[in-house]
Parts: C-alpha cells; structure tokens; sequence
C-alpha cells in the first residue's frame, strides 16, 4: 500500500501574471521528502482541477496551502473547502505570510485545521509525523490548531538552520517543473538568506522570518550549480542578501552565480549602488535590480527604517546611469500614515522615469500589514481592519482604502496610473496588441502622475473589469470541475443534451428526397473496389467513402443511416477536443457551439462531414499528444493522419509540416523529439503504401495520393481563378493530351508570381468570406492565444486553409472547418479564462475505440487496394461477374455500357430497362421514359447531379423523331441552359480574372455533345441513329464536324456467322491441346462475332464447367440450346444434336449446382418442346423418366428468363 502523502498547493492569485514556480512551496516539499515525507505538488494557476481532485481521491495526509494574502485568499478559501469535501479525513494546513499573522482569523473563517506559522520546513514535518502517529499538537512550535471550537495557538520556535535545508528544487520538484518548462522560459526563484538586515516598517520580513540568516558560501555555491543543471533561462534571487550583505557575501553570491549560465535579478539597496560593483554584478550574469527607493525626503526615510538617507540614494543613482546592460526597477511608496495626498511619492517617480529612460518605476500603494511597526500608526489613524478573510482577500495594491488621505483611494489609483505611466512596455505588456492598446492609457498615466487629478477615474472601470472577470473565471472553473463522484447533475448532462441537439440538426438538415440520388455516383468506387472487378477509375478518388456507401447501398441503407452513426462520434470528439484544449469548459462551449452550427439551416454535406470526423479525430490525437508527448501518442496521432489522406489527401504535406511547427512553437530539440516526430511521419504515410501500389498497377506510377481529381483545381488555381470549375479545365488551358497538370501549375507560377500572389490574397479573402464569424473568431484566438503548446494543434486548421487557397476552392470544401476550428476556438478561450496555462485534461474512454475503428476501416481499405490488381486480373469474364451484383447501381451500369460495347444496341437497351427497374434508378428511368414517349411530355426532372440533363438531352430526341420541333428545340435548350449552369463554369466569379475565365468556359460545347447528347442518341437503334442526326442538324446547332460513334459490336457483326463457328473451333482446339485462357480469348471474339452462336455457347459452357462453375455452365448450355430451338434457320441435324446435349447438360450442370428443382423443371420443358423427330429428343425423355417426378404444372418455354448478355 502506497504510504500517504502531503499534497502542496500553490492557490491562484489572479488576475496577477507571475508564472515562477513557487519556491516556498518547492522548499517546504524539499524538506518533507528529505525526511521521508512523499509529497505532491499543486499549482492552481496552471494545473487541472482534475487533478487536484484525482489527487485528493487519493486522500492524503495533508493539504498545505502557501497564502501569500491579497486576492489569492479567495483561490485558498474555494480550494481548502473543497478539499475538505472531497478528503475529509485530510487535514487541511495553511501556511505563509498572512496566515502567520492572524492565524486566530483564519482558523475561525476557514476550512483549515492547522496553520504554520512563519518558516515552515521543520513545523510542517512535526505535524506531518504527529498526523500519522495520532500525536500531540500542543508541542509543535509555530502551529496554531483548532481543537472544537477552541483556537490554540502554540508559540514560535526558532527558524529553521539553512545549512540544513535541501535544495528545493529536488525531488519531484523537479519533475514538477516541466509544467512551468510548457509555459515558457523557466523562470526560477532563490535565496542566498532569509530575512533582511533592514527593518521597513511596512515589511512582513522581521516578524516572519526573524533575524537574517545567510547561507554559507560553499552552500550557496552547491546551490547555484544545482539550478544550472535545471537549465532555467533566469534565476530571481528573492532574498535581501544584497540589500543589506556585506560586499563578501554579495561577491559569493556573484561569483556562484556566474557559472549558473542564465541571467539573475536580485534586490540591491541604492547607497550600496557603486560602479564597481554594478559592474561586478554585470560580469556576473546580473539583467536585472529592484531597490526599494520609497522616498526622497529623509524624514520619511528615518521613519521607514530605510538605513540610508537622500544623499546615498542619489549617488548611487547617479552610479546607476552608466550600468550597461542592467534594467531598473525602483519602488516608491505613496499613502503613508500622516500623508494627505500622494504628491511626494509622484513627484519621485517622475522624476527617475525621467532620470532613468526604460526603468520600470513602481508606485507601490501602503497597505497596512498586522505585524508591522507602521500597522499601529495606521489603525491609530483611522484605519478600520478589514473583520474577515473574504475582506482581507479584497485588500491589495489595488484597493488600499486609507482614511488619512482626502481621497481614500488616492493611492491606489496613483499606483494603477503608475502602471500604466511607467509600466507599459515590460514584462507586463509583451505583445504588439496590448502595447498598441495601453498607449491612450499610459498618456493618460503619465498625465495623472504629473498633474495629480484623480478625478473621474474612468480606468477603475477597466480595473474593476478586471477582477469581476477573475471571480467569474474562478466561479467558472469551479463549476468546470469534473470533480470525482460521477453524479448526475445539470453539469453532467449538459454536455450530452447539446450533443443530442446537434445530433437532431444534422440529421433534419440530411433528411431529404435527394440525399441518397447524389450519393450514388460517389459510390462507384468502391463497388468496383469491393467487388474486385476492372474500372479505369479505380485510383480517381480516395477510397474511402466510396467504399462506405458502396456497402451501405448494398445492404438496402439510407445515407441517412451513415449520418445517425457519424454525427454521435462528431459529438463526441467535438467535446474531446475542447476538454483537451480548455477542460469541460472547452469540450462544452464547443458542443454548443457544434449545436448551434448545426441547427443554422446550412445544406449537409455527408461526404465533408464524412472527411471532417477524420479531421477531427487527428486534432482530438494532435491535442492528446500535447498531453502524453510519447512514441505510442505520436503513432496514434499519425496514423490518424494518414486515414484522413484515405478519405481526402489534403493533409498530404501535413506530416511534413507539423513536427516542425510543434518544434518551434515548443522549443522541442531533443533526440526524443525526433523519434517521436519520425514515428509520426512513418505512421502518417504507411497506410498509404498499398494505394502507391494500386496506382502502379493501375497506371504505371507510384503515387500515394489521386492526382487526376484535383488536376482540374490546380490548372485552375494557376490561371488565377479563385473558384474551381464545371468544366474543361486542360482544354481552358491550351494543354496537351497527357500534359501533366503540376508541371504546368509550377510553370504558370513561375512566369507570373505576382499574378499567382494576387490570385492567392484574393482565394484566402472569399475563403474568410465563407464563414466569417468561426474564421473571424479563429483568427481571433490564433493571434492573442498565449498558450504555445496549442500552436501545433491550432497548424491543423492553419495548413488546411493555406493547401487549400493555393488552389481553386469551393465553399463545401472548408464545411470540415466547423468541425475542428470550434474545439480549439472554445478550447483555447476557456483554457485562457479559466486557468490561463491549464495542463490538458484527459479525452476520455471512447477515444482508442473511435480510433481503433477507423483504424479497420482503413486497414480494410488498404487490404482491398493491396489486394485489388491480382483480383481484377483474375476476372475473365466480366458481364457476368457483373451480373452477381444486380442491385448495385454503378456495377449495373456498368455492364449496361459493355453490352453495347461488345453486343450493341438490343442487348444494351434491354439491359438499361430491366437496370432502371430493379434500382429504381430516377436518372435512367428518366431517360427511358423519353425513348417511349408517345406524345410530348415535360415530366417532373429527377433531382440528381446529371440526370436532369440526361433526360433534357433524351427528350429532345425523341421531340425530333416524334416531328415534334418545338417540343425538341425547348427541351435541347433547356438542357443547353443546365448544362451552362451547372456542367461548364465557374463556381463564382467575383474578379475580373473569375469572370473572363468564366467566358472562356461558357463558349466550351463540345463536352455538351460528346458527354450527354451522344450518350442520348444511344438509347435509339442505330439504324435510326443517322436519321436523328439529320433532324438534330437542322433544328440544333450541331458542333462542326460532329459525327455520332458507330458501336464496335455494330461494326463487327454483319454475316459474321461463319467467323463465330471458326473462332469456336479453333477454341476448341486450343482446348485439346490444354491452353485453356487461349480457348477463352477466342470465345469471346467468337461471341463478339456472333452472340447466338451455338458452338460458342457450348464451347463456354464445357470452360465453365471445367472451371468449376455449375450455374454460369449451365446458364451458356442454356442459350446453346435456345440459340438453336429458338432459330428455324438453324433446325440442321449437327445443330439441333449439339441442342439436345447442351439441355442435357444444362440439367447436368444445374444439379451439380443444388439446383434439383430448376434442373427438373427445364428438363421437363425442353423435352416437351423438342418435336419426336429431333435428333436426341428421345434421349431427353429417357433422361426424364429418369430424374423422377418432375415438378408439378405444365410444361413452359424452356427459354423464358434466359439473356444472351449473361453469356458475355
């Protein structure tokens, strides 16, 4: 069992932006773990409250909190409650300045069950043993206790040796430093001493850490190359060994100092301020002095208890000027008791802004502190202490009411107008932004400090802002907190009812007659893919979501069913990414945000919401990486990298680009950065070996993406047109066939940047055009986001956009953006207000299985491309491998063209009408229709992509053939006007490059002929093909030289009779001598020659057979003997013996199939139909007698349901 804990918490102090570690913290740590004490670490400023709660689950000894005082007891009075609630049995301590004061208060108004007062190292550990022993409190020195209602309060002892002391950097401090190292620069704190020589009667020092002590020079040494190994980029040294150690001691200091590699800052007291020992420090890697200067007038000096007077103060300022490369801060005082304005104290401080250009100059704002020699003064003079602890945590620089003053806030508001006069450009106002923005207000400052008028303050307003905008974030990341009990509240279910309203508006805004009809064609693909069966096309497109509605087609679904699946995981991921980015917070005001997008209206693009899951999913990995940073995150993340390339290639340069940027942004430059950066990338492109390969096969290159479907946007994108087109876009650019589209991207870039920059400004303003608020509100958060391990995640979006508008885009293509850009907008704003720097909270249970499905889809994806060249070679026999898929609408179609390829027209037209039948094909139906029109009709048009130009183009046809000009001349230019509209242009043209290309694209009609009019005249015979075109020529304008293909199956056949039964033979020689693929080659010219061909049919059949496959044997046997029976010129004795064999076989070979009772069934058919007479009828009947009872009812057609295309 794991030995209980000490958890040490660090509250927040907000709104102050102080990002060092907590050395207090680190030091009290330090001494518990030297002592065998395990101890945890908390720093609400930067750390999850997730954490604390999973830590406090754990339930430790004890809960220590470091109060400062001021704003900060607000964060420990909230955190301390809440511990209490969560780890009752915890004992919960306080510790540091304020509670040391009034340590009565605090037991009484507080959750505490313990305070430490003063120096805590050696007071804690007692507690902490007394704790695990059941002990007694009543011995412990420097505890105040709470026993009932009884307050004890046991005296001080001595504080703690320092020799004694450990390094409090050591231990899991140090690992705990890493959550500084994300934040930035490691700035670390350290002390040569405790306490101070001087004795300021406004100081906690003296009644807090007593007399000074200072550490030995070897300790300080040891000290000094211990936070070198830490590798901080600057050390504060926090003590006032420099503003009152000898000249000895402060040249230890330097000389430990200066092998610690990294800039310091200390306090140094102004008369100790000569050239030789600026310069001393300045050698020694000293940036940076702070000296409490207070007052020039030495009354006030004396009575501060300052130890030097004017006269020092002002030589060593004068030593100041010439200090190089060292920055000064000086501190003035204002509203000290017997003070009635701040006159003195502006006067000072303009006066060193003046002296000293570039010096930060602090008007500090007297706040009395218990305690301290002043506090009595001030309370006699009319202060009223503040009565709980919720008022002491209001009283700070800020808001130090004092009584004595005509304006009680003088001083206070002389301190903000100080900040603003003297302060502007440091650490404080680092960005371009925020100095732009302070500029009115630090004239204003400066105005103020030298006039003196405070009147019509309007910067409390902005002041004020600003802590009601604290309490808000604190109040908001309480209610944020995922704390540990899983109860079912309003919090809890938010999340889950704004995932169901987005849920119910994607599915309504898909829900429509035509959502299945556009998706069919996006589907052929994948049937192809799936089925494994010869396509052109099969490397157009990225797999998979042709593969997805390909198989959601073929199980009789709805697209609709894709999107009830998909948009829970959106959700889902959605809210993953904003916990990721900004905790619950983040993940909620995304999943409202994703809610409102979804009910905005907007048309619902499956195939982009399809692509933007997968998008998602690499940010929800991107962000998680952020989290874990390890090989396993890095695989993860990449991986999911490279499914989205299976679905869109996009991303294709991404793996590229993103480890550099998370490099970058992070300052990440270890041997362990690279691995997991070469992990990602090998991830990233692995998946896409296989369609490398396919593409090899396929067209002789290997290539991991599809270049032809993006071939029209980038030969667009470099003739700067902002919108992709409908269209030609090689003959738009005068290319020649074969030309690669790239080489001529680069080439047009090349000989006209400027024009290519231009058309680039002008794609990136209609891309923001799109969506303005989400990409405004990008934008937005990108520029003033602070938290720079966001950065790589936030260069998903960044890339997207940027690949995108190197080329011509459409608005459907940034659909995805709303996917990924409202995690990381919300995240990143609720990161910001609710704990500015937050370490990422977890993503969740289901984010491994999302992965790990889209992870199979993929692989299954990669298997079918690995896998698909050896299976499309296999196929010897397509129409009829076709024919296995009758439902499926792009195979079918497919077949339907290779029959009129190879068969001609009867065959294509019989095989197009039972196509429109059994899919329900509107397009196709559409287009028959028009074929048996009798009378001219305008019927409703179907509501897919082409079929309205189809059928227009059909229609116009048959108004010709039917003499009906008017009704072909409106229906040609009705399809004329679609066409233009929607099959040549330009999706927009707001320039006049868009619109002169435009022109161009609109005058293209040759692609109207070839693609829709010639595919319309095939639906006529082709005999009365010529006819038509005749008709066509005078009522429409026919393009010059245009001539209608003639079918190669048209050509062929004519008297070729005689070829088919030479062919066959020869087959069937090729058979004998064992070359079975030769034998088939010459059965298909054969059945090319001649489709009815009886010796080709029975030829096919004894292949099939062979071959192992009964029912395509006994449907070629089948068409052998009808090709005869059905053909009197064909009743010769040779002929209708082999018809005879070929029923025979066919009940043969339907038997072999399991086919008992259609083998009866025909048998019994073509026995009856065959007259007495026939050669091998008898034989038939015989075979009859035989087989047993045959099936019931009389005899039929023996040819019914039979189609010579099957055969082919």
């Amino acid at each position: 069992m794991r030995p209980p804990f000490v958890l040490l918490v660090n509250p927040d102090d907000s709104p102050y932006p102080y990002e060092s570690p907590p050395l207090g913290l680190f030091a009290l740590g330090s001494a518990l773990e030297a002592n065998g004490q395990a101890v945890e670490y908390f720093d609400e400023r930067f750390d999850s409250l997730e954490r604390f709660g999973a830590l406090l689950r754990k339930a430790p000894l004890a809960v220590g909190f470091s109060v400062l005082g001021g704003r900060q007891l607000a964060s420990a009075l909230e955190l301390s409650a809440a511990a209490k609630e969560l780890s009752p049995r915890s004992a919960i301590v306080w510790g540091g300045v304020f509670p040391s004061r009034l340590p009565r208060q605090v037991l009484a108004g507080s959750a505490a069950d313990f305070v430490v007062c003063g120096e805590g190292e050696e007071v804690l550990g007692e507690l902490c043993r007394a704790l695990a022993s059941g002990g007694d409190y009543a011995g412990i020195k420097g505890l105040a206790w709470r026993s009932g209602a009884e307050v004890h309060v046991n005296p001080r002892g001595a504080p703690p040796p320092l020799e004694a002391l450990p390094f409090p950097y050591s231990g899991r401090a140090a690992a705990y430093l890493d959550l500084y190292r994300r934040l930035g620069p490691l700035a670390l704190g350290w002390e040569a001493s405790r306490g101070c020589p001087s004795s300021c009667g406004f100081c906690y020092s003296p009644a807090f850490h007593g007399p000074a002590r200072i550490k030995s020079a070897a300790k300080i040494k040891e000290e000094a190359a211990a936070l070198a190994r830490l590798g901080p980029a600057r050390i504060d040294a926090v003590d006032d060994l420099l503003a009152g150690g000898s000249r000895e001691r402060i040249s230890a200091v330097c000389s430990a100092l200066k092998g610690a590699g990294a800039a310091w800052s200390a306090n140094l007291r102004i008369d100790l301020a000569e050239p030789g020992l600026l310069a001393e420090l300045e050698e020694a890697g000293c940036r940076e002095l702070y000296f409490g200067l207070e007052s020039d007038s030495d009354a006030e000096l004396e009575r501060l208890g300052k130890g030097f007077r004017s006269g020092e103060a002002a030589a060593g300022l004068a030593a100041l000027g010439s200090s190089g490369r060292l920055r000064k801060i000086f501190s003035v005082i204002a509203g000290l008791p017997g003070e009635k304005n701040t006159a003195s104290a502006r006067r000072l401080a303009c006066a060193l802004a003046a002296a000293h250009p570039g010096a930060e100059v602090q008007v500090q704002s007297f706040v009395p502190l218990p305690e301290t020699p002043l506090y009595a003064g001030a309370v006699a003079a009319g202060l009223v202490p503040p009565s709980g602890l919720k008022e002491w945590a209001r009283l700070d620089h800020f808001n130090s009411p004092l009584p004595w003053l005509a304006d009680p806030l003088e001083a206070s508001k002389a301190y903000l107008s100080s900040f603003f006069a003297f302060r502007w450009r440091t650490r404080y106002l680092s960005g371009m932004v925020e100095r732009a923005g302070a500029w009115p207000l630090k004239t204003l400052g400066l105005w103020r400090m030298k006039s003196g008028f405070f009147g019509l303050y309007a910067e409390g307003l902005l002041l004020r802002a600003a802590f009601a905008a604290a309490e808000a974030r604190s109040r908001l990341r309480f209610l944020a907190w995922e704390r540990p009990g899983g109860k079912l509240n309003l919090k809890n279910l938010l999340p889950l009812v704004l995932a169901a309203g987005a849920c119910a508006g994607a599915l309504l805004r898909a829900w429509g007659p035509s959502s299945s009809a556009s998706l069919f064609g996006k589907a052929a693909q994948g049937s192809f893919l799936l089925a494994g069966l010869p396509y052109e096309g099969i490397t157009y497109e990225m797999p998979l979501f042709g593969l997805l509605l390909s198989a959601v087609f073929s199980l009789g679904l709805s697209p609709l069913a894709v999107t009830a699946l998909l948009q829970p995981a959106l959700c889902w991921l959605t809210y993953a990414a904003g916990r990721l980015a900004g905790g619950w917070l983040g993940g909620t005001g995304a999943l409202a945000a994703l809610a409102l997008y979804e009910n905005s209206g907007a048309e619902y693009d499956l195939e982009q919401a399809f692509y933007g899951f997968f998008l998602l999913l690499a940010l929800t990995l991107l962000l998680d990486e952020r989290r874990r940073s390890s090989a396993a995150s890095a695989v993860m993340s990449g991986l999911s990298v490279g499914i989205s390339m299976l679905a869109r290639v996009p991303l294709f340069l991404f793996p590229l680009f993103y480890p550099l940027v998370r490099a970058l942004a992070l300052k990440e430059y270890s041997r362990s950065t690279l691995l997991r950066a070469a992990l990602f990338l090998a991830a990233a492109y692995a998946l896409l070996l296989p369609w490398g390969f396919l593409n090899l096969s396929a067209k002789g290159e290997f290539s991991i993406v599809n270049k032809d479907s993006a071939s029209d946007n980038v030969i667009t994108g470099a003739l700067g047109s902002v919108y992709s087109l409908e269209g030609d876009s090689r003959a738009l650019a005068g290319l020649a066939p074969g030309e690669d589209a790239i080489r001529f991207f680069f080439r047009t870039v090349l000989e006209r940047p400027a024009d290519y920059a231009a058309g680039l400004a002008r794609r990136l303003w209609q891309i923001f055009l799109f969506q303005p608020l989400l990409f405004g509100a990008f934008l937005a958060v990108l520029f003033l986001n602070r938290d720079r391990t966001l950065l790589p995640a936030f260069s998903l979006p960044v890339y997207f956009v940027m690949v995108h508008a190197a080329f011509s885009v459409e608005a459907r293509y940034f659909y995805p953006m709303a996917y990924i850009m409202l995690p990381l907008v919300l995240g990143a704003l609720a990161g910001a207000l609710l704990n500015g720097r937050q370490p990422p909270a977890p993503a969740g249970r289901a984010l491994p299985v999302i992965f790990l499905a889209a992870l199979a889809a993929a692989l299954v994806s990669a298997a079918l491309a690995a896998a698909y060249p050896a299976r499309a070679a296999a196929v010897r026999d397509q129409v009829s491998e076709l024919s296995r898929f009758p439902e499926d609408r792009a195979l079918q179609q497919r077949r339907c063209g290779l029959l009129l390829k190879r068969w001609g027209y009867p065959a294509y037209i019989s095989c197009l009408e039972r196509y429109a039948l059994a899919t329900d094909d509107a397009d196709a139906e559409c287009s028959i229709s028009a074929l048996r029109l009798g009378a001219p009709r305008s019927a409703a048009l179907p509501q897919s992509h082409e079929g309205p130009l189809r059928c227009l183009a059909a229609r116009s046809l048959r108004g010709l053939e039917l003499g009906e000009a008017a009704f072909a001349e409106e229906n040609f230019r009705l399809a004329r006007e679609y066409y233009t509209a929607h099959r040549t242009m330009l999706r927009g043209e707001p320039y006049a490059r868009d619109k002169e290309l435009g022109a161009r694209l609109r005058a293209q009609t040759q692609r109207f002929w070839t693609d829709y009019m010639v595919p319309a005249f095939e639906l006529w015979p082709p005999e009365r093909r010529q006819a038509l075109l005749a008709a066509a020529g005078k009522h429409f304008s026919l393009p010059p030289g245009f001539v209608l293909p003639q079918p190669q199956a048209y050509r062929v056949r004519q008297g070729n009779a005689a070829a088919a039964k030479d062919l066959s033979d020869e087959a069937v020689e090729e058979i004998k001598a064992g070359n079975k693929s030769g034998a088939a080659g010459g059965i298909e010219a054969a059945l090319l020659a001649d489709p009815s061909s009886a010796e080709a049919l029975m030829t096919l059949c004894f292949l099939q057979s062979s071959g192992g496959r009964p029912l395509e044997a006994a449907e070629a046997c089948g068409l052998a003997f009808c090709s005869v029976y059905t053909a009197p010129a064909r009743h010769k004795p040779a002929l209708q013996a082999l018809a005879a064999e070929a029923a025979l076989q066919r009940y043969a070979q339907l038997r072999a199939a399991g086919e008992v009772r259609t083998s009866r069934a025909f048998l019994r058919d073509s026995a009856a139909a065959l007259p007495p007479g026939w050669p091998g009828s008898a034989r038939l009947r015989s075979e009859l007698g035989a087989a047993g009872r045959a099936p019931a009812g009389p005899a039929g057609n023996p040819c019914a349901g039979l189609d010579y295309s099957s055969a082919q």
